[in-house]
This record gives structure tokens, sequence and C-alpha cells, in this order.
């Protein structure tokens, strides 16, 4: 827009775009109806009224009166209209034409103009780059011109979505006045003068409130909008409240969540991008852009802060340029920061800051205000003296130098008219090419006229102000605007024209309202009577209010002030009085005086027959029982003892009638001779008691009556006779003593009182009490008791054996058969356990089952014997025991378990007998399973305890064997309790059967085999000559054999027969050697040539 607007090298190619831009959103047309404002009267006074003129831009202790924007200048006129003059873009003068019809350069309308449709009552203005806005004095804000950013601020967006083809904001120029959207409720201080796009203003709950452009958090709601695209379909703003060209056209509250508690804003105002605000503790805040530095919290991030941070404190006046701020502090010194191409920081040269940095001024020089606006600035002085520095192309600041277009340093301002080389100023208001001032033209700045506003600098599109439309972007000039009734259109305006003067010092105590402690005046009770801003106390009688500023007022007749530093004066209350001027206390009503009413000098007497009430605010009649026969009295009499008086307002008393009596004083009535007394004469102040043994009932008697019978009375002044207490009685009459009645006897009570006898208790209860009062004093006889006589005085317990559940009864009951009760007095039956039974009724305990029986449940009432296959050794069992296994119960009832002998076994509990062993296998007592007989054994028989080992020459093979196994032919066995035979070994037989020993094969005998029953002869030319032989052997040569079964070989006859001698005996000797070894017994006897076989034994 306008952010680099006026640099050195680029003013012609500036000028043509701004002019583009002004044209092209000129031309979009606007539908909108106008609205016409009621006229309100302004408040202002003339300038003659004023203190110190002028104003801090953008403050809520003075109105802006002057405001330029966009070569457009706008002011408040001394009848509170809004006149404009220059530009028209977007209709921001508001010359009507319809909407969306706005001329830049309307013809015949460049000088001072009113603004139409809008209302008296205008008290600040502040022009935009597009719109403009003015605050009324009863706090509405009302905008007009172009509202495409949301600048007028009504609640509507006036872009409208086209479908497909973007957003038209052909409606959103020319707009005529319309009302701001204020929250609920609230109204508007102060108007903050705009620099381009977004306003804002204080409410007078001192928040601040913001509308228009929002796409760098300027508005410090909290949000950034952003989407908005008005030339095409995508646009999509956000958040909620942003429209199409990133704004807000409903205004938004600042957030406070930066501040102290309860802070409330005294100054906001509005740069480019970017806004400031000082809050009622002087601390200053920034928001929005910064990426130059404009923010003042040391950075140059091009970063969006849209929640205020803050800056710096001491601050009283802040004003804001396109990219840059200026802060006026305590001190009356001023601190820049931000862009500095043009010199706009005053520092003397062109570095930018980021922080409030001094301008290169003296601080000699105090300083009473600062305006900033696009690239510029100037300050005013306590001698206001304008100082400037900051873009200076057209001269718009002063000392114009057309080989330097920027001024970096503070200077004071001196135009180029040497006519003013020395004026001073009480305002001054920039735009981007130049100046307006509000001019002092007198040594007090109090004398103005038609002619006190002066203009300088640029004087395109008629913002001189001098009725011209010049199109030059390069002429510059000076003007003091003619601002008469007649110089301001139209030609049927007829108010008071001219420059409204505002004020500096609202409370008129010659210090201006941003460095006065108390801008609006003291504080009420207090006010500052040497006009120098210190306030003192009013004294006391006296009173003063924040509106009287400078004086203290007396208390008038009838009010009074006991204190100082009060407000207001205490009106005297009824009841009281206050004479004089400046009284400080009122005087009480004297006796007998009263006074109803409040601010009175004096009091009246009472009337006769009244006196005045504890206030004295008013007179009363004498109460019931008072009297009084004079006026003028403070009090009245109060009747006297005997007396009486009925009514108020009496004059006399009245005596007491007979039968009545009254001992006090101011009695309204008198008494009737109470209960138990009696009054016998009239006018009496007292009554009598009745006598002991009398009473009465009743009041105003005249005598008392005896006790009767069965009561008595002890006591003077008895009203009532007494009864005998409960639980005693009597039967003598007129009884003056409490001990003539008797207690009632245990087993009895009296439940009545005055009893003549008692009463006795029922059968079933008793009581062991004397002076019983009550039936429920006889108490039933408890569960486990009986009661059988009436007028018992104790209960019987039940025996032994015998219970009862209830109270109250008269016998005991029997126990059942399997319960017993084992206690006297007992309520219940206790039943017998398991284990225990009981088969009589009556009985104190139970019997314990015997051996070999149980009792598994309650109650019982007999045993049971175990069955068979069980058995209990125990008594009192619940259950018996099953057999073990290995033994066994045959009969029922038995206390112990048999075990099974040897030959039997038993494999399962429970059982009756046990089982007989089968041949082949044998027991032990108390086997639970057979033991099989093992190999080389055998049982032949059933029921055994053992098995028979089996006999030599026999065997028993495998487990279980029934019987014993001869061994066969060619086997035998010489051990008992085997389990198999022996084979025959080779050289021998076994020729029987059961056999203990194996035969040797006798010599001329062999075997080769194995388990043989005979012995092989030796063949011809073959001889065996031992015995037990496997084998025949061969005959040597030379001999031979040609018979069987020898033991020996023959020779040859050819031998000689000497060998044949010799080998015989040799063989024979040999052969009955052998025999003898081999055989016991006898020896056998060979035969010659003979077999030598052994038979079979028989």
């Amino acid at each position: 827009m306008y952010m680099s607007l006026f640099r050195k090298s680029n003013i012609a190619a500036i000028m043509i775009v701004f002019t583009l831009l002004g044209m092209s959103l000129s031309a979009m047309p606007i539908s909108k109806e106008s609205t016409e404002l009621e006229n309100i009267e302004t408040r202002f006074s003339s300038h003659t009224n004023i203190s110190i003129e002028g104003y801090q831009e953008d403050s809520i202790y003075s109105y802006s009166t002057l405001s330029s924007g966009g070569y457009t200048q706008c002011i408040i006129t001394e009848d509170n209209r809004v006149a404009c003059w220059g530009n028209n873009d977007q209709g921001k003068r508001g010359l009507g034409g319809g909407i969306g019809n706005a001329s830049i350069t309307p013809p015949g309308k460049a000088g001072p103009w009113l603004v139409g449709n809008l209302s008296l009552g205008m008290v600040e203005v502040s022009a935009g780059g597009w719109s403009t806005c003015s605050l009324k004095e009863t706090g509405q804000i009302w905008c007009w011109g172009g509202g495409a950013s949301g600048q007028l601020g009504s609640g509507t967006d006036v872009c409208q979505d086209q479908g497909s083809g973007g957003i038209s904001c052909a409606d959103a120029t020319n707009y005529p006045p319309v009302e701001v959207s204020l929250p609920m409720g609230k109204t508007a201080v102060s108007l903050s003068d705009a620099n381009q796009g977004h306003f804002c203003a204080i409410l007078n709950t001192g928040e601040g409130l913001c509308w228009g452009w929002n796409n760098h958090g300027e508005l410090g709601d909290g949000t950034v909008c952003i989407g908005g695209n008005y030339f095409s379909d995508a646009n999509n703003p956000s958040p909620a409240g942003c429209n199409s060209q990133n704004g807000r056209y409903t205004p938004v509250i600042v957030d406070d969540s930066n501040f102290p508690t309860n802070s409330s804003f005294i100054s906001i105002s509005t740069g480019l991008y970017h806004t400031c605000g000082i809050i009622d503790n002087n601390d200053l805040y920034c928001w929005g852009y910064n990426d130059q530095g404009q923010l003042g919290i040391g950075t140059t991030e091009q970063t969006n802060y849209p929640i205020p941070q803050l800056v710096d404190s001491n601050v009283i006046g802040v004003s804001t340029g396109n990219n840059h701020a200026c802060a006026l502090y305590e001190s009356q010194t001023i601190k820049c920061w931000g862009a500095n191409s043009e010199g706009q920081l005053g520092t003397g040269n062109m570095f930018y800051q980021n922080t409030p940095t001094a301008i290169n001024l003296s601080s000699n020089i105090p300083l009473i205000s600062i305006e900033s606006a696009y690239n510029a600035n100037c300050a005013i002085s306590e001698d206001f003296i304008p100082i400037c520095w900051g873009a200076n192309q057209f001269g718009q600041i002063g000392n114009y130098d057309e080989n330097d277009i920027r001024q970096e340093n503070p200077l004071p301002f001196w135009p180029s008219n040497p006519e003013f080389s020395n004026h001073t100023s009480i305002a001054i208001s920039i735009n981007g090419d130049m100046t307006c001032q509000i001019m002092g033209q007198s040594a007090d700045n109090s004398t103005h006229n038609h002619r006190d506003l002066y203009c300088h600098g640029q004087s395109y599109r008629g913002q001189m102000g001098d009725g011209n439309w010049n199109n030059s972007f390069s002429d510059f000039n000076t003007n003091f605007v003619n601002l008469s009734t007649d110089n301001i259109g139209p030609l049927t305006y007829q108010g008071a024209g001219a420059i409204h003067i505002s004020e500096r010092d609202i409370d008129s105590d010659s210090i201006i309202g941003i460095l006065d402690n108390f801008p609006n005046g003291c504080p009420d009770g207090s006010y500052d009577p040497n006009y120098n801003g210190s306030c003192i106390y009013a004294d006391a009688g006296h009173y003063s209010t924040n509106l009287l500023y400078h004086s203290q007022v007396s208390c008038d007749n009838g009010t009074y002030q006991p204190n100082s530093g009060q407000s207001s004066c205490i009106e005297s209350s009824p009841g009281s009085f206050a004479t004089g001027i400046g009284a400080i206390s009122q005087q009480s009503c004297p006796s007998g005086t009263y006074q109803p009413y409040s601010l009175q000098v004096s009091c009246i007497d009472v009337l006769p027959g009244y006196e005045s009430n504890l206030d004295s605010t008013a007179q009363m009649m004498c109460d019931e029982g008072y009297h009084q026969p004079n006026a003028g009295v403070e009090n009245c009499i109060a009747a006297s003892p005997g007396y009486y008086v009925p009514n108020m307002g009496a004059i006399i008393q009245r005596a007491c009638s007979a039968g009545t009596y009254q001992p006090n004083y101011g009695a309204l009535s008198c008494f009737n001779a109470d209960m138990g007394y009696f009054v016998v004469n009239n006018n009496s102040a007292s009554q009598e008691a009745c006598n002991p043994g009398t009473y009465q009932p009743d009041t105003g008697q005249t005598s008392c009556i005896d006790a009767d019978p069965g009561n008595f009375v002890t006591d003077y002044y008895s009203t009532i006779q007494i009864a005998c207490n409960l639980g005693t009685y009597h039967n003598i009459i007129g009884s003056s003593e409490e001990s003539d009645c008797q207690s009632s006897d245990p087993g009895h009570y009296v439940d009545s009182m005055g009893a003549s006898s008692q009463i006795a208790c029922s059968p079933g209860s008793y009581n062991q009490n004397t002076g019983s009062t009550t039936s429920d004093d006889c108490t039933l006889a408890d569960i486990g008791h009986i009661v059988e006589n009436a007028g018992s005085s104790q209960q019987t317990p039940c025996d032994l054996g015998y219970y009862q559940p209830f109270t109250g009864q008269l016998f005991c009951l029997e126990s059942s058969s399997g319960s017993y009760v084992p206690d006297i007095g007992a309520y219940s039956t206790e039943d017998c356990s398991p284990g225990n039974y009981q088969p009589e009724t009556g009985q104190s305990e139970c019997i314990d089952a015997d051996p070999g029986h149980y009792v598994a449940q309650l109650r019982g009432s007999s045993q049971t014997p175990c069955a068979i296959g069980s058995y209990q050794s125990e008594t009192g069992a619940t259950n018996c025991v099953y057999s073990d296994v290995g033994y066994h119960v045959p009969v029922e009832g038995q206390s112990m378990q048999t075990i099974c002998p040897a030959g039997q076994y038993q494999p399962q509990t429970a059982s009756s007998e046990c089982l007989m062993t089968n041949p082949g296998a044998y027991s032990e007592p108390g086997s639970t399973s057979p033991s099989p007989c093992l190999e080389g054994s055998y049982q032949a028989e059933s029921g055994q305890s053992g098995c028979v080992l089996a006999d030599p020459g026999h065997f028993s093979e495998g487990i279980s064997s029934t019987i014993q196994v001869a061994c066969e032919e060619g086997t035998y066995q010489s051990l008992s309790g085997q389990g198999s035979c022996k084979s025959a070994d080779r050289g021998y037989y076994v020729d029987t059967t059961a056999a203990t020993e194996q035969i040797p094969c006798l010599p001329g005998t062999y075997q080769p085999l194995m388990s043989s029953n005979v012995c092989i002869t030796a063949s011809e030319d073959y001889f065996v000559a031992s015995s037990g032989m496997a084998s025949q052997t061969k005959c040597p040569s030379g001999q031979s054999q040609p018979s069987i079964g020898q033991t020996e070989c023959i020779i040859n006859p050819e031998e000689s027969n000497s060998m044949m001698l010799i080998a015989a005996s040799v063989g024979s000797i040999i052969l009955i050697g052998l025999g003898i070894l081999m055989r016991p017994g006898s020896k056998p006897k060979a035969r010659k040539g003979a077999k030598r076989v052994r038979k079979k034994k028989e």
C-alpha cells in the first residue's frame, strides 16, 4: 500500500500505482439505503472556556477534532458536525451518490463539505485509507466509505459470495454512515486516528475494541485472518468472522491476558499492520506485524503477534506510523522504534531500532503531545512549538530542502512562508505527504477564527482545502483553510463552522490530562484551590465534588458535615435540626419537642396528651396505661397501683373494680385474682393466697376449695390439687401431705393418678419393685422362665430338660427326643449333635453312640450299628470306618476290623469277608492280594500260606505253578526248588526220569551229544579206554579190534607176542583204573568180547 510511498527514486511510479488503485476501488457499485440520523445537541463549550487547548491523539483525556488520512482531511466543527475535504476515494468523505458510486474527485466539492446523513453531536473523527469514522458524544461510532476489509465494523460483510468466479466487493464502497456494532450494553469513549485499513476504540468499560484489517493480528484479539481470496473460488477465510480480504467486519475485544488484572486502556493508536495501546498503569503494549521491529519488543522477526506484548512503562501518549511507532513518556520525552528509512525515528541516523530509542532532542524541551503517520512525526512542546522529523519530500514537516527529502533530526516546524515562521500550534495531524495544524494565534492560544487551520505540503487531490482539485502529484503548497459557514458545503449548511478546539486540561487545574494524576479533577471530597493539580480535602461543614474542581461549598441550612474530605453534606435527620451555614453537626430536638422531617432548622412542641418518641421524630399519644393532662410535657404519667388506663391518649386513670387488683404502675387494665388466690376488696393492689390443703383453679375468686380424697395440696396459693403420683394410692379425703400416698407393693402397680387401690400383675408377668406406675412395669416372664400366679414378684426358671421360648408364659415345655436342655432357665432346646442321641423326652443331656455304632445327623433319637464291612472303635462317632484292604468285618455293629488270615486276602475296603488264594499262589495275614509261587516252587492247593519247593529230579517252571515236573530222560536236577532240569553232558547219559544225577558212559562206550539217555558202543577197530568219553578212538597202526565196545585194540599177529602182552596188560590196567574212578559202588565185571552197556534202572 503506502509502506514505501515516498522513497526518493520511486515518487512518480508510486503516484501512478496509487492513482490506479484508488480509481479501481472507487468503481465498485453499492446499493445499501442511507439512514437519516437524528440531530443531538452538542455538549462542547466555546473556545473562551478552554484552559489548555489541543489534544493528544488517541487518548481518552481529549478528543481528536482533526484527522488526516490518504489525501483527505476531516474536522469536527464548532457545532459538532463532521466536515472533510480532498480525496473521496471509496466515498470516505461521505458525499453521497449511492453505494458503489463514489467519485474520487467529485466536481465542485474539493473544499470542506459536511458528511451527509450524519447527525450532530460528533466529538471525534478518524480518517483512514478508504473509510472514515466518527465518535458521537453518546458513545456510538459511525463509519462510512469503503468496507471491503470490514472497516465499517457494522457486523455485516459487504463483500458477497458470487459463487463460481470469486467474491464481489462491488457493494463495498461509498457506504453512507452506518453504526458500528459495539458489544451489547457498552459505549465508546475514545476513537483512534486510523492509519490505513483498521480502526480501534476504547469502551466505557476500559476494553479495547478493533475492526477492519487483521491479516497480521493487528486487531489484537489473538487471531490472524488467513485464507481470504476475493479473486477466486479458493476463498476460505478463517477463523470465523474473517472475510475474503482477511478482515473482520464485526469488532472484537482486544485480548487482555497479558495485562495486570482489571486494567483499562487510556490510549490506542493504529499503524499500517500494527497497533499500540497504553493501559491505566501507563504500561505500553503493541501487537500485530513485527517485520521491521515496529512492535518495540526487541526483535525484528517477520512474525505476527496477535496478542498485546509489553513494550515499556511510564508512557502517557503513543502514535503509530506505517512501520514505526513513537511514545511520549511521563518525563515529557519521546522514544521511537521500528523502520527508519525516512529518518522517522528522529535519532539523527537511519538505523532501524527494535526497542524504544530516544529521539535526538534536548530533554530540556518538555513535550506535551506526539502525532505519527506514514513515515513522519510531529510533537508539540509545552510552548506549543511544533517539532517534526521523518519524510519531507513535499516540505510537509517544514524546513523543506529539495536536496534532502527526509529529516533525521527533530526540528521546529519552519514553514516556507516567512509570515508564519514563528507560529505556535495547539494540535497537528499528519498523513503521508502533508500536515495540518490548529494554530495558536495569540499568546495564550485562546483566540481563534475560521482561518486557524493551516495545512502544508502536497496539494494533490484537493487536500490543501483551498477548493482546487490539483491533479499534479508533485505540487506542494500552504493554505489557511477557510472554515467559515459560507465556505463549508453544502449551501444549505448554516451552522457554526470552524474547527472545534479540544481541551487538554479537563479539570482546569493547569495540568494537561495525560500528565495529571487526576485528569478528571480531584476525587469527590477534595478540590484544587490553587489550580496546580494538588488536591486538598474539603473542610468539615463543607463539601466538594469532582465537578467542582477548584472550590468547596458550605453546608446549607438544615444540613451539616462533621468530617472533612466529603462530597456532600448530610441532611439533618428527623428528630434533629441544623442551623446556620457550614454546620459541622446537627442538634437533637429538646425534650417535649419533635421533628418528623429532615433538612429542618427547628423542632415542634408536642401537643397536650402526647409525648415525643425516643428519637424525637414524632409526637405520640400516651400509651395505654399512661395519661397526661397537660400539653408540652416531656413524658406521659404512668397509672398508679390499683388503677389502670385502658386507652391511648387518656388524661385520667381508672380505679380497679372489686375482685381485681393491680400492683404496678402504668397498667392498662386490672388483673383478675390469679388461680390459687382470691381478692375481697375493691381498689386492691394485691391478692391473697389459698392455704395448704386448699386450692383455686379459677381466677377472680373469693374463696378456695378443699383437696379431694386421693389428692393432696401442700403449698399456699395452689391452683390445683395434686393427685397421688402414678405408682401410689390412698383413700384419704382432704389430705395435705404427699406422704399419705402409699407406694404399690411388689407384684402390683398403680397406673393412674389419684388411685385408691393397686392392681395385681397378671399371671405370666411379675414385678419386683414397689411404686410401679404402669402395667408395663409388670415384666413378662423372660424366655426360659414362667410365672404361674397373679401378683408375683419374681419369675421361675425352667428346670433341666425343660424350656420356654416365649415370654409371659405359665408353664415350661418338655424337650423332645433327639434334643436336650442342659441348663435351668433355658429358652430353647439343644439338638443332639451328630455322634450323640437321646431316645427320651425331658432330658438334660445326650448319649454318646456306642463303639460299633454311630449317629450321623443332628437331633438323633437312636444310634445305628455299623454295617458289615465297617466298624467304629470310638464312642460318639458320627460315622463308621470302612475296613481296610487286607481286613474284613463280617457282622454289623463291630468295634474293630478283622485281619485276613494267611492263605486269604482282600484288595478292597469295606469288605465283609476275605478271599481264598488259588492253587499256585499263597498269602500272608493281612494281604491285599495273593502272592504267586515263584519259579522253582509250586502249590497244588488253595488257601495256603506258602509254596512247596520242587524236589531234586524235578522242577517248577515260571510263576504260579500248581505242580512240580519230573526231569525227563537225558536230563537231571540234583537240587530242590529249581525252575528247570540240567541236560546230561557229552560223555554222559540219564536213562530214567526224575534223575537227580547224570551217569558217565562206561569204557568201551561214548556219547558225543548232550541230553542223551544211552551211550554208544565203540565200533570195530575202535576203542574207548575210559568212562565219560564223548568220542571213540581208532586203533593205532599195527593193532585192530574186531569186536565192538572194546576198551582197547589187539596187536596184530605178525607183531611180537611180547608187545601184545605188554599192550594187553597196560590196556587192562588202564580200563580197570578208569572203571574204578568213573563208577561208584561195586566194580562192573567185564566180559571179554561183550558190550559193556549198563542197564536202565527199574
